[in-house]
């Protein structure tokens, strides 16, 4: 027959094995979706930029179309 207080020691201990496990996992998982995250936020810096850009050329499209028809202007 095994003592009650050796049952109850087998018995955290399992308990303790598992949150431990459980912990783990949980830790393997949110590392995973922080290097998700951090690419999806390098990528969205990236889009943010290259569309930073294109504005600034469309800008600079506008102010010579515009540049362009006052000439016309002028000279017509």
């Amino acid at each position: 027959m095994v003592p009650i207080l050796s049952k109850s020691s087998n018995l955290n201990n399992k308990i303790l094995r598992d949150l431990s496990a459980h912990e783990k996992h949980q830790t393997q998982n949110l590392q995973r979706e922080i290097e998700e995250m951090t690419k999806q936020c390098n990528d969205l810096q990236k889009s943010s930029e290259e569309l930073a850009s294109q504005v600034n050329d469309l800008h600079e499209q506008v102010d010579a179309a515009l540049g362009a028809e006052e000439l016309v202007e002028l000279l017509g």
